[in-house]
């Protein structure tokens, strides 16, 4: 009545077991690559922070210098979140001055922005800017030394920034 045959040892399935010491395994491989995956967009998060900081840095650096370096101290006002030039502008194919222009940074706390302002025309030059300190307030004698820190994601960056003014051509005369 009842046939019962032999299952040879080749046909036979996993034990129990075989299985759970294959899904320890798998779990431990799985749980190994979903941690360098992390640590990996992590790292990426983060550098991608830090060439975000250093560029804000170097813009706001790139802007000042245009411009700091061809004001004379006479013509360089501090005060306590903002910056005054007053550059002499040439016109091109005369040696005579022109004109003057005014050009003004300023720090917004609430924003954490720098703005230039020329000829009534805004522009904001860094972002994320924590902190910037244009020095002692008043008239710039011959050094402005400014200090500037970006802070992007949890990475913080710090530059001090020296710029030595033209001399004035009345030293000259």
């Amino acid at each position: 009545m009842f046939n019962v045959t032999r299952v040879k040892r080749s046909q036979r399935g996993f034990t129990l077991l075989e299985l759970m010491l294959v899904l320890a395994i798998s779990a431990l491989i799985t749980s190994g690559l979903a941690m360098t995956l992390y640590q990996l967009s992590h790292l990426t998060v983060k550098g991608q922070s830090e060439l975000k900081a250093q560029h804000q840095l170097q813009n706001v650096a790139s802007w000042l210098n245009r411009d700091v370096v061809s004001a004379s101290p006479s013509q360089a006002i501090v005060g306590s979140t903002t910056l005054t030039l007053t550059l002499p502008y040439y016109t091109v194919g005369k040696d005579e001055m022109a004109s003057y222009r005014t050009i003004g940074y300023s720090y917004s706390e609430e924003d954490h922005t720098l703005t230039r302002t020329q000829d009534g025309a805004s522009q904001v030059i860094g972002r994320e800017i924590g902190f910037i300190s244009f020095g002692p307030a008043g008239t710039v004698t011959d050094t402005l030394s400014i200090t500037v820190t970006v802070s992007f994601r949890g990475i913080e960056r710090t530059s001090a920034l020296r710029f030595d003014l033209r001399l004035d051509t009345a030293y000259w005369e």
